[in-house]
């Protein structure tokens, strides 16, 4: 019916350094930001202790929605940090039936060397759907079962009920959809620079066919330079970033701070670009039809200032920093911060739309 408000989930992406809340309502069809919220952990979260327990994250949540008391209902889905998921691709070809969930576990157990009752996996697919048959490729995202129990945990102590965890590429998807032109057909490159970890997806037709972990490029270590290097606080080399940042090759002057905040994180962000570089690099030779035409940059790392001018000239590749638009922009406008922060959890909360 016209005029209806509509509720969606609560988004929550769970981040080893802070956790986000967004959620979005819609009125004629047109979503809007009615609920937004970032957390910061009291300590980050180590990738080496991940493996051997589970952390909670109901102390955030719960401090999300005593500060920001907007958020409406009770459903809300999660996307887990990709330190705690592996991608594997599945060569379809090998089975007469694709869809077949026992080829999907045994495909799974090859790969992980560990029982598929002992993990939660979604699939999708890794191409675009050619004429008259199946894609040869699929996808597999897999995250250990107990810490998807965790998650529902959780959010049950806080009083919500878990629908769905998503995978933080189909978030991405999700992400750039929202805000790219209906028609648009080529492949775009999004990239989330998370504090631990730095995770390149290209998106084709809303999908998110390539998924790749760039090693060692988590925003982490471009603050850990600067801490060491300025004897500042964490807080202290994000707020640097934020406000001074890189040279952006632009027409104006780069200040002595920015001169020297580039020479002691040039190591880390050399090696960002040396890995985005080092896979379209791969793409090209392999699948040249997903080969990104511009690139999209979420996450911490992305409210570097000068951060897109500077790899459009390094990478030549038009790169962007995602922004909800301010149709949808909402209460980011008054908090002030960086919408690019937000991606994955305003796709979750549109995820209840999708699921209706």
């Amino acid at each position: 019916m016209f005029g209806i408000k509509q509720t969606g989930w609560i988004g929550i992406d769970i981040g080893t350094a802070t956790v986000k809340l967004a959620q979005l309502s819609r009125s004629n069809n047109k979503p809007r930001l009615t609920g937004l919220a970032m957390v910061p952990r009291r300590a980050a979260w180590r990738i080496a202790e991940l493996a051997e327990q589970t952390l909670s994250s109901n102390d955030e949540i719960c401090a999300a929605v005593s500060l920001h008391p907007g958020f409406q209902g009770k459903l809300a889905a999660i996307t887990p940090p990709m330190a705690l998921c592996k991608v594997h691709t599945l060569d379809r070809t090998k089975t007469h039936d694709p869809s077949d969930e026992r080829f999907v576990r045994a495909a799974i157990e090859l790969a992980t060397q560990r029982s598929a009752d002992q993990l939660q996996f979604d699939t999708w697919d890794a191409e675009p759907e050619p004429e008259g048959r199946a894609p040869r490729r699929a996808n597999v995202l897999t995250v250990a079962t107990h810490w998807a129990d965790q998650f529902f945990d959780d959010l049950r102590l806080s009083g919500w009920s878990c629908q769905a965890i998503d995978g933080l590429p189909l978030a991405l998807a999700r992400a750039v959809a929202m805000v790219q032109p209906k028609d648009s057909t080529a492949p775009v490159a999004a990239l989330d620079w998370g504090f631990a970890e730095a995770t390149l997806c290209i998106v084709l037709a809303g999908n998110p066919v390539y998924v790749r972990s760039l090693k060692a490029c988590g925003l982490n270590r471009l603050l850990d330079k600067l801490v060491e290097s300025l004897d500042v606080t964490t807080e202290e080399a994000q707020r640097l970033l934020h406000e001074q940042g890189v040279l952006g090759h632009s027409t104006s002057s780069p200040t002595s701070i920015q001169e020297l905040i580039e020479e002691i994180i040039a190591d880390p962000l050399a090696q960002l670009i040396s890995e985005y570089q080092r896979t379209v690099s791969h793409l090209q030779c392999q699948r040249r039809s997903i080969v990104p035409k511009r690139l999209v940059l979420f996450g911490g790392g992305a409210t570097i200032n000068g951060i897109a001018e500077q790899l459009t000239a390094t990478l030549e590749t038009k790169t962007t920093i995602w922004s909800p638009g301010q149709e949808l922009a909402g209460p980011i406008n008054s908090t002030g911060l960086p919408g690019c922060l937000f991606g994955p959890a305003i796709a979750l909360s549109a995820l209840a739309w999708e699921k209706a």
